[in-house]
C-alpha cells in the first residue's frame, strides 16, 4: 500500500512538471536549441525533424528526473534541496541516462559493448551540466519565499494549527489560506506568509482548529478570511485581504452551502 502511494506520488509530480507553462516552455526552448546545435554528434548522424525527435525525448527525460531527485532531495533534507543536493542531483541524472541516450543516439536496438564506451565521458560532462541547469532552474523556484506583512501579537504556539507552527515565530499567526505551488505549500496569516515543503493535501489536514474549505485544487481558504466571492462570467473568486482565489466549479458547493454563492 505504501509503496503504491508513494509511486502515485511521483507521477503526480511528473504530471505536475509537465501540467504549467514554464516546464513547456524548457522543454520546448532548450529542444529547439539542442536540436539546432546538435551536440553529442546528432549534428552530423540526424537531420534537423530527427533531431528534433531525438532531443524532445532526452530533453524530457532530464527534466522528469531531475524533478524527482530533487523531490527525493527535499524529502530526505526536510527542507529545501541545498546546493551540494543540486550537484548529487544532477550526477544520478548523467548517470543513469548516458548508456540510453548514447544507445538512442547511435539509432540501436540493443545497448553494445561500442555504444557504452564511445564518447562516454563526452556524454557524462554534457549530461551532467544540463542536469546541473535544470536542476538549479527549478531549485531557485522552489527556494520558499516569505513576505513580513504588520506585526502581530505573540499566540501561543500550542493553539495554532499544526500547518502553522511549521512557520518561522515570526510568521506564526491566525490561519488565511494555502496554496499549492509545486512541492510546497505557500501558508498565509494575520502576521505574513511562508512556505513549507508538503504535500498540499497533507497541509489541508492540519488546518484544525480554523475551519474552512478547499475552493480550488491548489486552494484552502478559511471561512473567517473571506471578504466576498466575485464573480466574472462563468468564474467565481473568493476574495479575502489583497487575495483573489479562482474557485473551481467542483467546490463550489461548500461555498453555496454557506450562503456565499
Amino acid at each position: 500500500m505504501g509503496k503504491g502511494l508513494g509511486m502515485r506520488a511521483y507521477l503526480d509530480d511528473l504530471r505536475a512538471e509537465f501540467r504549467g507553462p514554464r516546464a513547456l516552455l524548457i522543454w520546448a526552448g532548450l529542444t529547439v536549441l539542442l536540436a539546432v546545435g546538435g551536440p553529442l554528434g546528432t549534428l552530423q548522424s540526424c537531420d534537423f525533424e530527427h533531431r528534433v525527435l531525438f532531443w524532445a525525448l532526452v530533453v524530457m527525460g532530464m527534466i522528469s528526473l531531475s524533478a524527482i531527485m530533487m523531490d527525493m532531495m527535499g524529502r530526505l533534507s526536510g527542507d529545501a534541496p541545498r546546493k551540494r543536493d543540486l550537484i548529487i542531483a544532477a550526477a544520478v541524472v548523467a548517470l543513469v541516462l548516458t548508456v540510453p541516450i548514447r544507445a538512442l543516439a547511435a539509432g540501436a536496438t540493443e545497448v553494445s559493448i561500442e555504444i557504452v564506451t564511445s564518447r562516454t565521458s563526452e556524454t557524462l560532462a554534457f549530461l551532467f551540466l544540463t542536469a546541473l541547469a535544470l536542476s538549479s532552474v527549478r531549485h531557485l523556484e522552489l527556494s520558499p519565499k516569505e513576505t513580513i506583512t504588520l506585526p502581530q501579537a505573540a499566540e501561543d504556539v500550542s493553539d495554532l494549527p499544526r500547518v502553522v507552527a511549521r512557520l518561522e515565530p515570526h510568521l506564526q499567526g491566525g490561519l488565511l489560506s494555502l496554496t499549492g505551488r509545486d512541492h510546497y505549500v505557500d501558508v498565509r496569516t494575520t502576521a505574513g506568509t511562508g512556505a513549507i515543503l508538503m504535500r498540499f493535501s497533507d497541509a489541508m489536514a492540519e488546518v484544525a482548529p480554523v475551519e474552512g474549505a478547499q475552493i480550488h485544487r491548489s486552494h484552502w481558504v478559511a471561512w473567517a478570511a473571506i471578504d466576498g466571492v466575485e464573480r466574472d462570467g462563468n468564474k467565481f473568486y473568493v476574495v479575502t485581504g489583497d487575495q483573489r482565489l479562482p474557485v473551481s466549479r467542483s467546490f463550489r458547493g461548500a461555498l453555496a452551502a454557506r450562503g456565499l454563492l
